[in-house]
C-alpha cells in the first residue's frame, strides 16, 4: 500500500476521489506491467478503504465500488478441450501423466 497507493495519492482527502480517476489509476498500473494479482489487490485495497470511509461518513459514496480489473489482462486464453487431452498425455512420461492428469481433472490452473 505504501509503494503504490500512498506514493501515488500523497495526502489527498478521500472525498476528493472519483471513480474515473481510480479506474485510470488501475489501468495505468496494468499498462506499467504490474501482474494481474498486484492490480487485483490494489483494486481490493481501494474498495476496502472507501467502504470503511463510507461507513464512517468520511465519503458519501464509495467511488471504488465499481472498479474493474483493466482489460489489458483479458487476452485470448486457450482452454484445453476434450480432443486435446489424448494429445496431451501422448507426449508425457508416466510421472508427468500422473501430474498432468491431476491438473486436468481437478481443474488446476497453469
Amino acid at each position: 500500500m505504501e509503494h503504490h497507493l500512498v506514493r501515488s495519492f500523497d495526502d489527498r482527502s478521500l472525498a476528493s476521489f472519483n471513480d474515473d480517476e481510480l479506474q485510470a489509476f488501475l489501468d495505468s498500473k496494468a499498462k506499467a506491467g504490474l501482474s494481474y494479482i498486484v492490480v487485483a489487490h490494489l483494486r481490493w485495497d481501494l474498495r476496502q478503504i472507501f467502504r470503511l470511509a463510507a461507513a464512517k461518513g468520511a465519503v458519501a459514496l464509495n467511488p471504488a465500488e465499481d472498479l474493474h480489473i483493466p482489460s489489458a489482462y483479458l487476452g485470448d486464453s486457450r482452454v484445453m478441450d476434450f480432443d486435446d487431452v489424448p494429445r496431451f498425455f501422448s507426449v508425457l512420461g508416466t510421472r508427468a501423466q500422473t501430474l498432468g492428469g491431476l491438473a486436468i481433472f481437478t481443474g488446476l490452473r497453469r
